[in-house]
Formats: C-alpha cells, structure tokens, sequence
C-alpha cells in the first residue's frame, strides 16, 4: 500500500505496508521531495519483494532498455538458428 505526499517540495511524507508480515514504515523528511518515498521504496522491495509502482516508474527508462536489449538478442538469436538449419 502507497500513501505518498511528495508534492509539497519543502516535507516529504510516505508509508508503506508489508501486507503478509503486517509490518509497515512511515518516513517523513524536510527539504528532500524524494527521500521518504526512496526509502519506503527499498523497505518494500527489502522486505516483501515488490517493486513498487513509484520504483518502476522512477527506472522506467532503465526497464525500456533492459527490454530493448532482450527483443534484440532474441531476434539475433532466431536468425542465427534460423541460418544455420537452412545450411
């Protein structure tokens, strides 16, 4: 579960709960917009393994090109079979 405040520059508010254990963080930092929601954001993903919608939309460029990079290899992959079984 997410409750972020980051859209105040000055306070910065989140909480996180880790529904299985029950166990759950509340960070609130001054002057830092993003610090509580970065470290709720690793308490999850550290205690129940979940990425975090914040945490994907925050490494979205860095996910788009880990796919980018797999479609590639796969394709190169498939041709290079597809090559060798014509031979």
């Amino acid at each position: 579960m997410d409750m972020s405040g980051s859209g105040n520059d000055a306070i910065n508010t989140a909480a996180r709960i880790d529904l299985k254990s029950k166990n759950g963080i509340i960070a609130i930092t001054m002057r830092n917009h993003n610090l509580a929601s970065s470290m709720t954001d690793e308490w999850i993903f550290w205690k129940a393994g979940v990425a975090d919608y914040v945490v994907i939309q925050r490494n979205k460029f860095y996910l788009w090109i880990l796919l980018m990079i797999g479609y590639v290899l796969i394709i190169a992959v498939s041709i290079f079979v597809i090559r060798k079984k014509s031979n």
